[in-house]
């Protein structure tokens, strides 16, 4: 269980700081 949830947050935050990057990116470049 504890596992599972640890690898949920990481997942979720991978995805938040990639959408954030992303999003930065396209700030920059436009």
């Amino acid at each position: 269980m504890k596992g599972e949830h640890g690898i949920a947050i990481r997942a979720t935050i991978v995805i938040l700081v990639i959408a954030v990057s992303s999003f930065h990116l396209a700030s920059c470049l436009s």
